[in-house]
């Protein structure tokens, strides 16, 4: 998982703004979303930060799968971030 190029990130508190620099659009992040940002960027692939919000996150495996998956797929379909996983 990496982020595109020409981002702006700005954090308030445990939120987050995005600035994608190539088409000059705003995405704002609540704490989890923010929290999962972060360690998406941080971990090689979805697997691993599935492994380590689950150790944070009280809630069935499951849920916090399908709401991850659901997560990348949105960063991916606003060119944010780009996966390497099939």
């Amino acid at each position: 998982i990496s982020t595109v190029e020409n981002l702006l990130i700005h954090n308030f508190g445990d939120e987050a703004v995005i600035l994608n620099m190539n088409n000059e659009k705003y995405y704002s992040l609540n704490g989890v979303g923010y929290r999962m940002w972060q360690v998406l960027t941080s971990t090689s692939t979805v697997e691993e930060a599935l492994a380590e919000l689950s150790h944070e996150y009280d809630v069935p495996e499951e849920v916090l799968r399908r709401d991850l998956d659901s997560f990348v797929q949105n960063l991916n379909s606003q060119l944010l971030i780009n996966t390497h996983e099939s």
